[in-house]
């Protein structure tokens, strides 16, 4: 049994990567999602990451912008934008389609029937996917870390005070029975580039480091910071909890956490400081930008595990050459087109 879970795009990206290589029909895969995302749309409660790996378990996330069903119709937005003047302005409709609303009408009325968030998600995933999608906490929790709402120039002192007051909610959260059942249970749990704004309050929930403390399976961590500067709500949050924006800053938190803290290459000077914290450092280009490096970076951590031998197999390497001829020819085709 593995676990991986998903919060933010980059995590997206690497599940992408990680169901090209582990099929849920071979392997128990559990899927534990950030949920705290949501937002109301009329009377519907919709969860954007949930809603997107649900989309990708189906072979149909917009795998451009990581956001949305392939060519889906906009009718319903459209046709609700026309007729009223006080349409939501969120920023997620504008690549909303109408199969993106689909599953989360269903969890709204499952929810409006006093059922829980982890018990609505699944009568949905069994009849799409062969993993088990739950999410991290049954709880609600409208909470949005966002530098924006920081008066221009305020003191970093109240930012740190704003920051720390928006985290301190999370030790309201619980995690859920289903997640605490997923980690302690499996035989790799995989955390992979987690927004840093959001691992270092996903890790506030009651009970979560309780149960990857005492998890059996081997933990792994995949750094979010690379190359490519942090956003200014993840800096602010390092500077509301006092921590370096760095790799140094994220491995104190985890400290005791996690057996493997894969860094990206930039930061492999600090390996050495890392490896005080009690945990193995692996560092390699962590760039998830294209199918070729998510296929790559999942490999690489795969090969930490006792997984190894799935991505060592002669069948995957096999599966890999054809799937390689196959995207060969599907530029060459559309090359060809573009010359007519």
């Amino acid at each position: 049994m593995i676990s991986i879970l998903v919060s933010g795009k980059e995590s997206l990206k690497f599940l992408n990567g990680f169901l090209q290589i582990i099929s849920p029909k071979d392997v128990d895969v559990n899927v534990i999602v950030d949920t705290f995302d949501f937002f109301n749309f009329y009377d519907i409660r919709v969860y954007p990451q949930l809603t997107n790996v649900l989309l990708l378990l189906m072979n149909q996330l917009n795998e451009t912008k990581w956001t949305g069903k392939h060519n889906d119709s906009l009718e319903i937005s459209t046709f609700l934008q026309k007729i009223d003047e006080n349409f939501p302005a969120v920023k997620e409709l504008d690549e909303m389609g109408d199969l993106f609303l689909a599953p989360n009408i269903l969890i709204t009325h499952g929810l409006k029937k006093n059922r829980q968030l982890s018990t609505c998600i699944n009568e949905i995933s069994k009849n799409i996917t062969e993993a088990s999608v739950m999410p991290l906490s049954n709880d609600e929790l409208e909470l949005e870390l966002n530098s924006k709402e920081l008066s221009e120039g305020e003191e970093p002192s109240k930012q740190k005070i704003s920051i720390a007051s928006m985290y301190d909610a999370f030790e309201s959260v619980t995690l859920s029975q289903e997640a605490q059942t997923a980690i302690l249970n499996s035989e790799v749990i995989l955390i992979p580039k987690p927004p840093a704004r959001s691992i270092l309050a996903i890790l506030r929930i009651q009970h979560l480091q309780e149960a990857l403390k005492n998890a059996v399976g081997q933990i792994i961590f995949v750094s979010p910071i690379t190359e490519t500067k942090l956003d200014s709500d993840s800096l602010l949050a390092f500077q509301g909890t006092g921590l370096a924006a760095s790799a140094i800053g994220l491995s104190k938190v985890l400290r005791g956490l996690v057996d493997v803290h894969v860094i990206d290459k930039i930061e492999e000077p600090l390996k050495n400081r890392i490896t005080r914290y009690g945990m193995k450092v692996v560092s390699y280009p962590l760039n998830l930008d294209t199918p070729k490096n998510q296929l790559e970076i999942v490999e690489m951590v795969l090969k930490l595990t006792s997984f190894r031998d799935i991505v060592e197999s002669l069948e995957y390497k096999a599966k890999k050459e054809v799937d390689s001829l196959k995207q060969g020819l599907k530029k060459l085709v559309g090359g060809l087109k573009r010359k007519r």
